[in-house]
């Protein structure tokens, strides 16, 4: 029945990973594939693992050569590849940051809020939350050190279950490691091309293959009675499961969290606002440093600070939105959502000055946010500063079509011309 199973699975498979036009996933299948074919002649001898390891990549690569002649979208998808994209661009920025902080890194998570400093390449607005290669991301966070780390652990793993894969008497444990080895050759593969390790049902789907095959060359005997173990044994045992419990909770705590503050975004966006300033807070007593949570605070009472006719709660509402959007930066001073959050409050109180600081401080942190950059650019046109305006708008329209900024550097050209031309007799 596993058998079964195991080939029903690969054929339902195949459909949705090439409807998915991923290159990349299409690389790591064919990678996955050849290492679990190639593995599977190891149990037999190592002649047919190298005769396999020769043949199974020709077989595929044909396979998926027939597949290129018969459809239309490989074709345009290959083409696509080979005239280059956005991956480049990004490497190169990101090899940037890796110069500065070569042997150390940035910091784990960190790369959302560096990248958009050495943002010089890409000339296209997107998002750079990833470096869609999840080896030179680990580079760039936690520097060479820390990705020799990762990849000495991971290759010591991968040495002693290869030599499992000929040791072990097991056709089933043999299948399960070959299984788990396939597996991560596919998503590391894949993860030179995108953020696959980033992807958290990727990663815990990886995590449980190896734990299936490591779990499968346990002993399979009755362990002793505790009373006979050793006593150094039971306090580790006893160590360990404390970790586990604390890390348990510690998880759960920031999922529910996260399922809190998420629910109360859908609420704030169908105008339950009492039940989201509610969600909001309860994900804060849950994890007091969760800033998401503080910006979604900020952006409810901000908004209903701005239709808010009525001067006393107004005032209310615009210091409860200052000091939630100021929990956040306290926490993450680099998000900036929330300095963009204090200066639509400024503007509300009638301190424009402010309100231009924050900007301005908001795009030295992302000089390359085509978004922040629009609205430095009608924070200077509405304070009548046209020409620095303009200039910020020809920034904002490098990255690609921008109706806004289209829009401002065609009026603000006009009203500058006005103002240079000399009066009328």
């Amino acid at each position: 029945p596993l058998r079964l199973l195991a080939g029903y699975s690969v054929l339902v498979a195949l459909p949705p990973l090439y409807l998915t036009q991923s290159r990349s996933g299409w690389i790591g299948m064919l990678l996955g594939s050849v290492t679990v074919i190639a593995l599977l002649g190891l149990r037999r001898s190592v002649r047919r693992f190298l005769l396999l390891l020769l043949v199974a990549p020709v077989v595929l690569g044909a396979a998926g050569a027939l597949v290129w002649m018969w459809s239309p979208m490989v074709q345009e998808r290959i083409a696509q590849a080979l005239q280059g994209n956005i991956r480049i661009q990004i490497w190169q920025d990101t090899w940037l940051m890796i110069q500065d902080r070569f042997w150390l890194g940035w910091g784990a998570l960190s790369y959302r809020w560096v990248y958009p400093h050495y943002w010089i390449h890409m000339n296209s607005f997107l998002d750079p939350e990833y470096a869609h290669n999840d080896f030179i991301q680990a580079w760039a966070e936690y520097g060479l050190v820390g990705l020799l780390l990762l990849i000495a652990g991971a290759m010591v793993v991968v040495v002693r279950m290869v030599r499992q894969v000929r040791r072990t008497e097991s056709d089933r444990t043999a299948t399960l490691i070959i299984a788990f080895l396939g597996a991560l050759v596919a998503m590391s593969a894949h993860a030179c091309f995108d953020y696959n390790f980033h992807i958290y049902g990727n990663a815990s789907v990886l995590v449980m293959m190896a734990g299936l095959a490591a779990g499968s060359l346990g002993p399979g005997v009755a362990l002793p009675p505790s009373a006979s173990a050793p006593s150094r044994q039971r306090w580790f045992a006893l160590i360990g499961a404390a970790l586990a419990v604390v890390a348990l909770l510690v998880t759960a705590r920031g999922i529910t969290a996260y399922g809190l503050s998420l629910k109360a975004d859908f609420d704030a966006a169908d105008f339950k606002m009492e039940e989201a300033e509610a969600g909001y807070q309860r994900a804060l007593r849950l994890e007091p440093r969760y800033w998401q949570a503080y910006i979604g605070l900020g952006h409810l009472y901000a908004g209903q600070a701005f239709w808010n006719r009525d001067s006393e709660t107004k005032a209310r509402q615009i210091e409860s939105a200052e000091k939630a959007y100021q929990s956040a930066l306290a926490i993450n001073s680099w998000e900036g959502s929330a300095a963009f959050g204090l200066s639509r409050l400024y503007n509300l109180k009638g301190q424009p000055e402010e309100a231009l600081r924050m900007l301005q401080g908001v795009v030295e942190k992302m000089p390359y946010h085509r978004d922040y950059l629009n609205q430095l650019g009608l924070q200077l046109r509405q304070m009548g500063r046209l020409a620095e305006a303009l200039e910020v708008f020809k920034r904002a329209r490098y990255f690609g079509p921008n109706e806004m900024a289209h829009v401002n550097i065609q009026s603000i050209t006009r009203m500058l011309a006005q103002q240079a031309a000399p009066p009328a007799p």
